[in-house]
């Protein structure tokens, strides 16, 4: 890291690496953000599309109430992109999900370190989706609450870092 925080070049590099090496190996993928109502369901669909069959998609947050539907604005915003959001209903992330998954999926500073503090076993799996991309940003935001303009922004980006490993 440099002075101001932000990855050097080279740390950036490697993560990506790392992201790139993970997806390709892994047979179970689990994809985690806080709610599992916006950026984890709608990467775990959108990867769908881009992986064989026998692989296996997982999506969760760490918000402890399951069965919430995405928002609104989520699933116009997924539409677009060929993701129909409307049935889903969120999982709350578990220690079995984190035992099956090859490789974790995160978007964000807050659930990486949540992620790893809780289960830091698993922190050689978790990697940010955002690295799958070689110029998209690391960090993804979570555009719950926010306009339709920020859901469009958000789903933008993870189409960029999955499709970025898709075509690879």
């Amino acid at each position: 890291m440099t002075g101001t925080g932000r990855l050097d070049q080279a740390s950036r590099d490697e993560l990506m690496r790392d992201a790139r090496s993970a997806w390709a190996e892994a047979h179970t993928f689990l994809f985690v953000c806080l709610g599992n109502i916006c950026r984890s369901p709608f990467a775990e669909h959108l990867a769908r599309a881009h992986l064989d069959e026998d692989r296996s998609l997982m999506s969760a947050g760490s918000y402890p109430v399951p069965g919430r539907r995405a928002p609104a604005e989520a699933i116009a915003a997924a539409h677009p992109f060929g993701v129909d959001l409307r049935t889903h209903r969120s999982q709350v992330l578990s220690r079995e999900m984190l035992q099956q998954a090859d490789a974790v999926y995160v978007f964000d500073h807050a659930n990486r370190r949540a992620l790893v503090s809780e289960q830091p076993n698993c922190a050689q799996r978790v990697h940010w989706l955002g690295a799958l991309s070689d110029d998209g940003p690391l960090s993804i935001s979570d555009p719950f609450g926010g306009p339709a303009s920020e859901y469009e922004l958000v789903y933008r980006q993870i189409a960029q870092a999955i499709e970025a490993v898709a075509t690879a």
